[in-house]
């Protein structure tokens, strides 16, 4: 939809030329890369979310945390 915005002006416009032009299979390109993507940056999101939290809460806060109790 992004490279001619004359031929896909809408959404659904763009669902019903790429239907017509290439069928059903024609909306299925590109969900292998946009799933590897996704994959890769939720991966990436969950894991140095672990890595910081637990350095910083348990090495960091947690001390003050038992100290102020």
């Amino acid at each position: 939809m992004q490279v001619n915005p004359q031929k896909y002006p809408q959404l659904i416009f763009g669902i019903r030329t790429v239907l017509a032009e290439e069928g059903a299979v024609g909306l299925l390109k590109g969900w292998a890369p946009t799933a590897i993507g996704y994959s890769l940056q939720g991966a990436g999101t969950w894991s140095s979310s672990k890595l910081l939290s637990a350095d910083i809460f348990y090495s960091r806060l947690m001390p003050m945390v038992c100290f102020l109790r």
